[in-house]
């Protein structure tokens, strides 16, 4: 195992902006805070957690400050506060709470770790989110760094009850999507591998631009964009590897016009169902604050394979693509994804025609939340062994 050190050391800067760690691993400290606490029934002021996944970070213990140490009747209480290092993010600096205690187990009925929402954290009304609708807006994988935080201080014959909340959590959920998503009373615990990126646009593209110019001085002719930690997964299963793609978070016509300019005539891009949506729609940009077409752009695609108007009103009704999704799997109209990648793939063509690059290949695999393959423009890609052409 490797040792912890302090999360800015750990997490360092990417084109000198500091990454930070999410709410998700915020709550996961300030869980493990509260328990060590709770065993040594005294405070600490550093906490260590571990962060999830295979990517660069994952299995890297950080050192997270503990702010709130505070001895609550048969429990304690710790708070962490998050830092989004630089990133421009609603959530930065809110403080999240913890309150640990011991429960026999036959008065807690719920198993060894009892993990309950209070204050500030948002309860899921709608489904489509990866917590089902009635539960608590903590998300699957930080769940899973809480228990994992916390299971080596289990005692026998014992519940460990954890109680989480975030006091400003109601107030900052406004500024995010949450209300639109159908996250009511508070925020969402959230974040597949722990750390915040700095989105600043110049130096995210600047990234970008770099790992494609490298790209192009490998020799390389075709690469992989890939939107988000979904895409990477879905590479990653199939031993694609790293300088093969480029993760270029929103900006996808940015990274399509810089392939093109630096030669790289093959291009395949995997995302989310949500994200190739508004690339289907046209919109290249895929920031919420640039347009969003994804519950329309979906309807026509479905509609254009059999849909009835009463399915088209559904799909419209709904706030999420991943609502969607259990629509068109009831109407079996799954080849919508089918055209929908092909649709995409057709827009990356007519832009990339637009620049002068009429000569390039451009294709599209549309990913689900949990990385399945939904539909692809090339039916060869639906298959693992495609893929063995990138390594």
């Amino acid at each position: 195992m490797i040792p912890a050190a302090p999360y800015r050391e750990v997490l360092g800067t990417v084109e000198g902006l500091r990454r930070g760690y999410t709410t998700g691993a915020t709550a996961a400290a300030a869980c493990a805070a509260a328990v060590i606490m709770l065993r040594r029934d005294g405070p600490v002021d550093s906490v260590e957690i571990e962060l999830p996944g295979k990517g660069p970070f994952g299995g890297r213990r950080i050192a997270v400050p503990v702010e709130v140490a505070l001895r609550e009747g048969e429990g304690w209480t710790a708070g962490v506060r998050k830092d989004s290092g630089d990133d421009e993010d609603a959530t930065n600096g809110i403080l999240i709470l913890c309150f640990a205690r011991d429960l026999p187990d036959d008065a807690a009925g719920a198993g060894e770790i009892l993990i309950k929402a209070g204050q500030g954290v948002g309860r899921v009304t709608r489904p489509g989110l990866p917590v089902p609708p009635g539960q608590a807006a903590i998300n699957p994988v930080p769940l899973r760094m809480i228990r994992a935080a916390v299971r080596p201080h289990l005692l026998p014959g014992m519940t460990l009850e954890l109680l989480v909340s975030v006091p400003e959590g109601e107030k900052i959920a406004r500024e995010t999507w949450n209300p639109r998503l159908g996250i009511e009373g508070g925020i969402s615990l959230i974040g597949t591998s722990g750390v915040v990126e700095p989105k600043s646009t110049k130096a995210f593209q600047s990234s970008i631009a770099l790992c494609i110019r490298q790209a192009s001085l490998s020799g390389r002719k075709r690469i992989i964009i890939t939107l988000g930690h979904v895409g990477s997964a879905f590479l990653e299963r199939r031993r694609v590897p790293e300088e093969a793609s480029v993760l270029v978070g929103d900006h996808v016509g940015f990274a399509l016009d810089r392939c093109l300019a630096l030669g790289i005539m093959e291009i395949v891009l995997a995302g989310h169902v949500g994200k190739l949506a508004k690339v289907a729609a046209g919109i290249f940009d895929t920031h919420w604050s640039s347009g969003d077409a994804r519950l329309e752009t979906l309807a026509a695609c479905a509609a254009a394979c059999g849909a009835g108007a009463a399915v088209v009103r559904e799909i419209l009704a709904l706030e999420t693509a991943e609502a969607a999704e259990a629509v068109i799997r009831k109407e079996g109209l799954e080849e919508a994804y089918t055209f929908l990648a092909a649709r995409a793939a057709s827009r990356m063509g007519e832009r990339a025609g637009s620049k002068g690059f009429s000569g390039a290949s451009t294709a599209c695999v549309v990913l689900s939340l949990s990385g399945e393959a939904l539909g692809a423009s090339q039916p060869e890609l639906m298959e693992e062994e495609a893929w063995l052409y990138f390594r």
